[in-house]
């Protein structure tokens, strides 16, 4: 049996408070294939948060699977702007102290 679904090679969060973790092929394929799917790509999801570098985005998030192009769907980790700017602040910060 194949899963259909692709993982982002790199999840960056510097743009905007929305982590792109992978896409799901075929939401309509067979319910093993994608309950497969949405169980990898959700444990993506909480290893990134879990990731020590990305330890504020633990504080408040929401994943969602958005529709991209039916059948396709994309699989998305939402941080809450709060969060997603401390994080912004606290990088720009490092930056300057190791320039």
């Amino acid at each position: 049996m194949t899963i259909n679904y692709i993982i982002k090679n790199v999840l960056s969060w510097d743009n905007k408070p929305i982590v792109k973790i992978g896409t799901i092929e075929n939401i309509e394929g067979t319910p093993d294939s994608v309950s497969k799917a949405l169980a990898f790509l959700g444990r993506k999801c909480l290893d990134f948060i879990d990731d020590r570098e990305h330890a504020a985005f633990k504080k408040s998030y929401r994943i969602e699977i958005v529709p991209v192009n039916h059948p396709q769907w994309e699989f998305q980790l939402h941080i809450s702007a709060e969060n997603w700017f401390d994080m912004l602040k606290l990088k720009t910060l490092k930056r300057k102290i190791w320039c």
